[in-house]
């Protein structure tokens, strides 16, 4: 049997400020899009093209700064390196 090529496309949107407020993936003929929610300068949710909720964020009171990510019910964990960007 033969193998089926896959493909993916991405448009990504950005806001005026620099940051990324939208993507948008198409696969075969399923389109999928992901909008990100800011609160100032820090990101605080996903959401997709019906307003749900994919992701959230707990952040830190620095700038851009995640503590902790909630996705599909699963907390993840940031930790920041010596010089304090978040690995």
């Amino acid at each position: 049997m033969g193998q089926t090529a896959s493909m993916s496309l991405f448009d990504l949107t950005g806001s005026g400020s620099g940051r990324r407020i939208q993507k948008v993936c198409t696969q075969n003929s399923t389109t999928t899009t992901t909008n990100f929610v800011y609160d100032g300068n820090d990101s605080v949710e996903e959401t997709d093209q019906n307003g749900s909720l994919l992701a959230k964020y707990a952040r830190t009171s620095n700038i851009d700064e995640p503590m902790a990510e909630s996705r599909l019910g699963v907390t993840s964990y940031y930790e920041a390196d010596a010089s304090g960007s978040d690995a």
